[in-house]
């Protein structure tokens, strides 16, 4: 497929009369950003950048694309009611409840099932709930460009083009990369070590994995009816609009499996769109570290540092406005919120989940 076409004003029509849904995940819980991130406030809910959530920034992000009515949200159960708070413009009959956390395979299914029900020829725009862009018009404007490939039975996803041999994302093989240009894609690798990451990026033929799609709602169902058969034939057991007991046992049924696991790895007609939009998934505190502002000895923080002397290469986290000040330290991450505060050094940040996982026996 050639260059990729920027679809004007004009093409807000197919989008407007019912033709597209646009589903956020926002089911996770974020536990590489302890103690930040918790069951009670999860990651998509914390206002990392400036006053607005990121679930926030990703539902604005989609208003220039659609209207509120046309979002829909996928959630757990437990945050059901934080999204409707964050989240007020959106139909309480958009948002679906997981009952039980059984990754994104189950949650796309479950919400392609639902929709199908309202315009089974619809397209579907699924992305996380928990990433940044920088630049929402050129993320928009991609959206758009995908929808021709997604009428055609494709399965479209985003690569981002990789500026450095990140071992935290997923990747996609592509014969070239060509920014703004959909191409087939040749394979997905999970997350390589850091020489397999150096050697992808040195190929020139592997994006970040985004966790982006589009495709159309009778597409994904003919590729869970495929390479997922159990789960289709599952999802076709529910009644619309499903009781809540359906949906209970559904979800029981299936295992923890990834749409990328269950179907993007096998499917045989996925397209990628190679993007640079300014995205990061804010996986750790790595990543949302180097989104935050510096100063000349690299320390990273939201308007945090009070003091810095003999210090270099620190990250500051924190929920609300303290003042820091750093003595003679070096390579440290500093987290603090309600009553937690995280101080390790940043090799050890791979511990995190582990470390949310423990409940802390108070004294």
């Amino acid at each position: 497929m050639g260059p990729l076409i920027l679809i004007k004003r004009v093409s807000w029509s197919l989008i407007m009369d019912n033709s597209a849904f646009y589903l956020i995940l926002a089911g996770g819980i974020g536990e590489r950003l302890w103690p930040l991130s918790t069951i009670k406030k999860p990651k998509q809910l914390l206002c990392l950048f400036d006053e607005k959530s990121l679930l926030r920034h990703t539902f604005e992000r989609l208003l220039p694309l659609t209207d509120a009515t046309h979002i829909y949200v996928s959630t757990a159960k437990s945050q059901k009611s934080l999204i409707c708070k964050e989240l007020p413009e959106v139909p309480l009959k958009n948002i679906f409840v997981e009952p039980i956390p059984k990754n994104t395979a189950a949650a796309i299914g479950y919400c392609a099932t639902c929709l199908s029900h309202i315009n089974e020829n619809a397209m579907m725009v699924v992305l996380p709930a928990d990433h940044y862009i920088s630049d929402e018009t050129k993320f928009q404007k991609a959206i758009l460009s995908c929808f021709p490939a997604a009428s055609k039975k494709k399965i479209v996803t985003m690569g981002i083009v990789p500026n450095a041999p990140e071992t935290n994302y997923g990747y996609i093989k592509v014969s070239q990369i060509v920014e703004n240009t959909i191409c087939p894609a040749l394979c997905f690798k999970e997350k390589p070590d850091e020489q397999t990451a150096v050697h992808y990026l040195m190929t020139g033929q592997f994006l970040w994995n985004s966790g982006i799609y589009i495709f159309s709602i009778s597409t994904i169902e003919s590729s869970f009816k495929q390479y997922m058969p159990s789960y289709y034939q599952a999802f076709k057991t529910l009644s619309f609009p499903p009781k809540e007991n359906e949906i209970q046992n559904v979800f029981a049924s299936f295992n923890n499996i990834s749409i990328d696991y269950g179907i993007m790895e096998k499917a045989q007609n996925i397209d990628v769109l190679a993007v640079n939009f300014g995205w990061s998934d804010v996986g750790n505190f790595l990543s949302y570290g180097s989104l935050l502002p510096s100063d000349h000895y690299n320390n990273h923080s939201k308007n945090s540092l009070y003091y810095v002397k003999d210090s270099s290469n620190n990250i500051i986290a924190l929920t609300k406005k303290i003042e820091v000040s750093l003595l003679g330290v070096d390579n440290l991450l500093i987290a603090f919120s309600g009553n937690r505060l995280l101080v390790c050094n940043k090799n050890e940040i791979g511990f995190l989940r582990e470390v949310s996982k423990t409940k802390i026996r108070k004294k």
